[in-house]
């Protein structure tokens, strides 16, 4: 979600759960007060003040959203904005979504007018230079006890915790999950009599016989966007320099003073 002014929410409070987030984040939006029943009988009052039901506020307004389209497609994107959309018939949503939405709305980032809601993703996006360039909101508290539609924690549902980019701090919600991995040809390895390599010496041992083959390259990744090594390859070597201790990626993730000539990032580095 977007303060107006400078700073806006981030990722992955899923559609359902931006009812919650709105009122605080500086839209333009507003939250429509339910009217009490002109006359209630006796009996039904009692029956009212036993529900505990939530009363469904509905939202009234402008709500921007911008997202990018990339491996994942946009049709959960359109799922989840039109069943927000029949919740809040009032609230008039703008979709600012695409393969190139990073770029093409970096000048409005630039200029403190950012949309109200941003999933962070693709070429172009930083989460960690964004809160360094003090962009998005700080959610902390509200996150604490954010709900669910189904009134279920936020936090408790998450596969992984929001990554603090400032010490105690959240700017973002993780909001989608996937693995990383190398692809190699199966039938090119048997017919070569090469086994998969299954740790990094033996990784570095089937380089070997691949270069003297000199049928082709050891490993590429592509260069179109070449941060994708850095998941498939660079993370987990750091990590399996820190004894598969995964608290090294926080340290980085919170550029902690010395981490990047710490142990395990430089033992990393040489193994590449």
């Amino acid at each position: 979600m977007v303060n107006r002014s400078k700073q806006a929410m981030t990722m992955g409070v899923v559609m359902s759960s931006v009812l919650i987030a709105l009122t605080g984040c500086g839209s333009t939006s507003t939250v429509a007060t339910p009217k009490p029943a002109e006359s209630a009988k006796p009996a039904e009052t009692a029956k009212a003040a036993e529900s505990t039901k939530p009363v469904v506020t509905k939202l009234t307004g402008d709500f921007e959203i911008q997202y990018f389209v990339g491996g994942y497609g946009d049709a959960w994107w359109k799922q989840a904005i039109t069943e927000f959309q029949q919740l809040n018939p009032d609230l008039k949503i703008k979709e600012s979504a695409g393969a190139k939405i990073n770029e093409q709305m970096k000048p409005r980032w630039l200029q403190g007018n950012p949309p109200d809601f941003v999933y962070i993703d693709g070429a172009g996006s930083n989460t960690r230079q964004m809160v360094t360039d003090d962009q998005l909101m700080d959610i902390t508290d509200w996150l604490k006890d954010a709900k669910n539609v189904d009134g279920k924690k936020i936090t408790d549902l998450l596969i992984a915790q929001p990554e603090e980019y400032k010490a105690g701090k959240a700017h973002a919600v993780p909001l989608v999950f996937g693995s990383w991995g190398t692809f190699y040809d199966k039938a090119m390895f048997k017919s070569k009599g090469w086994d998969a390599p299954t740790d990094f010496e033996s990784f570095k041992a089937l380089g070997d016989k691949i270069k003297a083959d000199g049928a082709m390259s050891v490993y590429i990744h592509t260069g179109v966007y070449p941060y994708y090594i850095n998941g498939g390859l660079l993370d987990p070597t750091i990590v399996a320099m820190n004894n598969y201790d995964t608290s090294i990626v926080k340290k980085i993730n919170s550029l902690e003073q010395g981490v990047w000539k710490s142990e395990p990032v430089m033992k990393a580095l040489g193994k590449w």
